[in-house]
């Protein structure tokens, strides 16, 4: 926002097009293509992107030319095969168990990964 008051008043002194754009679901890797795929970064001529928590102390500017609490996203499905508890557990398959049992052992492994920490959405 100091951005947005600094150039409302500077509007004379500019040239081209300035866009603040407030993206969507920044923190999870999607919103920004999103953002772009819709063609609102198509016509700009300077594009400047922030971060609510970056260490900047008031009246400085800080540059981090990309991956900035960056965040990698993929999509895993579970899926099992159905079986009856009481004539042959032994043929099912437990997606839950599955899903389960891979967030732990990612857990288990994130104290290794340079302060990266897994994060999981929703089950379906």
């Amino acid at each position: 926002m100091v951005l947005a008051r600094w150039a409302a008043a500077h509007l004379s002194e500019l040239c081209g097009k300035l866009k603040l754009i407030f993206q969507p679901a920044e923190e999870g890797t999607r919103g920004a293509a999103a953002m772009v795929s819709a063609g609102a970064v198509d016509d700009a001529d300077w594009f400047i992107g922030s971060h609510v928590e970056a260490p900047a102390r008031l009246g400085e500017i800080r540059i981090c030319a990309e991956r900035f609490i960056a965040t990698t996203k993929f999509d895993v499905d579970f899926t099992g095969i159905a079986s009856h508890a009481g004539s042959r557990p032994e043929a099912g398959r437990s997606a839950l168990i599955a899903a389960a049992t891979a967030s732990a052992a990612a857990h288990r492994h994130s104290p290794r990964l340079s302060g990266r920490h897994p994060g999981f959405g929703r089950a379906a």
